[in-house]
């Protein structure tokens, strides 16, 4: 989470707008939270339709977390685009929709704080197992999973804006080293369609890639 960039935008959107009256945006951060041997990946053959059902569980054993790398994950990609959205709702130019987005510190959002924070405290003292936790990719699916979640109390927060989530699917990308299975070009169809949804379309849902599904 980098906090100057952060500032430097709302510092760029003062000076350009004064106020933030945008139709569309992404806000979007991602980082694996593991140390994984991409060269095995290759060797796994992920396009092979047998493998792709065993995904997770393939990446899984040529994967290894630490918990520094399970923090940055947790920065990053929770605490992070957390920290853009509520750095930008003071620019929102509805009053009476940046009131009630403040009022989200006081509902659920703490709450959601505080289970990365116990997920942080079991990955460092070795008790994901013990405790429950995901076994998979367990850093990433905890952030992300955090993040569906305080999204959708702003969608229930910000009822004049539409504010869903999207999994592009398994896309070729840095962060996978280009082993995903679908083009940038296709994983970004869901993102753009979310993007541009008309007045009154879905909010407060969580898309894969294309389709709404469930949480």
């Amino acid at each position: 989470m980098d906090a100057i960039s952060i500032a430097s935008l709302a510092k760029f959107i003062v000076a350009n707008n004064g106020k933030l009256d945008i139709l569309h945006g992404v806000n979007n951060a991602g980082i694996v939270g593991t140390t994984v041997d991409w060269e095995a990946i290759k060797i796994l053959k992920l396009e092979d339709p047998h493998n792709i059902a065993n995904l997770v569980e393939l990446v899984n054993k040529v994967a290894k977390q630490t918990y520094e790398s399970a923090e940055a994950c947790i920065k990053t990609n929770y605490y992070g685009t957390k920290a853009v959205t509520e750095a930008l709702h003071q620019f929102v130019s509805d009053e009476s929709v940046r009131t009630k987005l403040n009022e989200i510190g006081v509902l659920s959002a703490e709450r959601l704080d505080g289970i990365v924070t116990e997920f942080l405290k079991d990955v460092k003292e070795e008790k994901l197992h013990e405790k429950g936790w995901p076994t998979h990719t367990t850093a990433y699916t905890i952030s992300k999973a955090a993040l569906n979640a305080y999204a959708r109390i702003v969608a229930k927060s910000y009822p004049t804006l539409l504010i869903n989530c999207v999994c592009p699917g398994f896309v070729k990308t840095d962060m996978n080293c280009n082993n995903g299975l679908f083009t940038a070009e296709v994983g970004a169809k869901g993102p753009v369609m979310l993007a541009l949804l008309p007045e009154g379309g879905p909010s407060g849902l969580f898309f894969q890639r294309m389709e709404a599904s469930t949480f």
